[in-house]
């Protein structure tokens, strides 16, 4: 049995196909700092996950509708990412004016959770590890049309986790962990869109993905 985490792949039933144990790494940055502290961040292979808050329990019955198999990214809830060693998150943000909550993760036009969750577990999980975190905010697939709704994102990420958020004028291009670590912020927030980027110091260049064929 494994000491971490233990994952199974059934079929239809309790038969396992396969099974794999998630280890956990929820301080490897800290733990290896003697060794990457002083590596500027643009050279650190950094793991992530894509669509980070696309997500579903894996359900063997009701997973392979095309709906689910087409939307749901990921299995594990986003703190538990960040236990097992994630540092990158690409997330779509959505606006809803009808729900209590106004903003969503999305993955398209399919919705997950509410934005709150992100920061909720972002700030819990920064002040039991002192970690970095790349939160991306890679694009706006509903509802975000217009630039006084990307003012109120921008409001809302404020009030929520400003806190924590690196500023690019405290920075340098060669930023490394260490340089973060003195900044006492965690958070590096990568925007999407360049008219709303440029005017705060707290939202990156957002990361340009690469499709490999």
């Amino acid at each position: 049995m494994c000491s971490s985490d233990l994952m199974k792949i059934v079929n239809g039933g309790s038969v396992p196909l396969l099974t794999n144990c998630f280890r956990k790494y929820p301080t490897w940055m800290n733990d290896l700092k003697d060794i990457i502290g002083d590596i500027p961040l643009h050279s650190l292979m950094i793991p992530g996950t894509h669509d980070a808050g696309a997500i579903q329990e894996y359900d063997p019955v009701a997973s392979d509708p095309l709906n689910v198999r087409y939307s749901v990214c990921q299995e594990e809830q986003l703190y538990r990412q960040f236990v097992h060693g994630v540092r990158y998150l690409d997330m779509r943000v959505a606006h809803y004016p009808e729900t209590d909550e106004k903003f969503w993760i999305n993955h398209g036009n399919a919705r997950y959770a509410p934005l709150i969750t992100l920061f909720d577990d972002i700030n819990k999980f920064v002040t039991e590890t002192n970690e970095l975190i790349f939160m991306d905010f890679h694009g706006f697939p509903v509802g975000m049309d217009n630039v006084e709704r990307h003012e109120e994102l921008v409001e809302y990420v404020q009030e929520h986790v400003g806190n924590l958020l690196i500023h690019k004028s405290n920075a340098t291009m060669n930023l490394t962990l260490n340089d973060v670590w003195n900044l006492k912020k965690n958070v590096i927030l990568t925007y999407q869109r360049d008219d709303i980027r440029s005017k705060y110091d707290f939202l990156w260049p957002y990361l340009i993905h690469v499709r490999r064929a």
